[in-house]
């Protein structure tokens, strides 16, 4: 569940719009709707961490939105709607977007990669079901 993370450290969300700090684009409710998963023995995986912060379901070196498309970067600036994320001038800089791909998106990934593994030795195929609005 890559996107029902809510976490935004203090230090990001005091450079974020009142808007942003709300997190509308979280999806808030995939936890109730496949709660019954793990009564199955489905592994799930849940980002602890908004979206706005940085988006897990990105590649790791995915550009901000382009001219015309729906779709943010690993660090996007903008909501799905594209309001601004933060405050003028306090989009962060490369260098923090590297540090939160170090910090927040790799350990996710390489928790993934990990349950994969897992899954695989134990039944020898494994589907990783992506949620998609």
């Amino acid at each position: 569940m890559p996107h029902s993370g809510t976490h935004i450290p203090p230090q990001v969300a005091r450079r974020m719009t009142a808007e942003a700090q709300r997190v509308p684009d979280t999806d808030w409710h995939l936890d109730t709707l496949y709660g019954f998963a793990r009564e199955f023995g489905v592994s799930v995986l849940r980002a602890t961490h908004s979206r706005y912060v940085i988006d897990v379901n990105r590649p790791p070196d995915a550009p901000d939105r382009r001219q015309g498309e729906r779709v943010t970067g690993v660090c996007p600036v903008d909501t799905f709607d594209v309001t601004p994320i933060y405050l003028s001038g306090q989009a962060p800089s490369d260098d923090e977007v590297a540090a939160r791909r170090d910090a927040i998106w790799h350990p996710y990934h390489s928790r993934l990669a990990v349950e994969i593994e897992r899954l695989h030795a134990i039944h020898g195929v494994v589907i990783l079901w992506m949620h998609t609005p």
